[in-house]
């Protein structure tokens, strides 16, 4: 998935380079969607392995931890999610872009 992410990044640099900024801006939003989706599922899959940590009969636990256990999966359930980073091309990223872009132009 990161592989992606940086594909995508990528992208958006050299659209950002060859100034064809809704292309940049349609790719830094695909990058952001996705890392939102990430952080949401990580945010989910805690809440439910808490959930399920507590049909474990050999723990006993006490009734303020159990409660407290739901209403933090219901919290989390509620919620719309953790937002993501908004990520920007650097100058270091429209380098790489540049060069990669060079680089494939010597190729053909």
């Amino acid at each position: 998935m990161n592989e992606l992410v940086n594909r995508l990044s990528l992208g958006a640099a050299q659209a950002k380079t060859l100034n064809r900024q809704p292309t940049a801006q349609m790719l830094l939003d695909a990058v952001e969607a996705i890392e939102t989706r990430d952080a949401r599922i990580a945010e989910l899959t805690e809440a439910l392995q808490d959930v399920l940590a507590l049909s474990d009969y050999r723990k006993s636990r006490e009734l303020a931890e159990i409660k407290e256990v739901i209403a933090k999966a219901r919290a989390v359930l509620a919620s719309s999610g953790p937002k993501a980073v908004r990520r920007t091309a650097s100058e270091d990223d429209v380098a790489n872009a540049l060069y990669s872009e060079y680089r494939s132009i010597l190729r053909s």
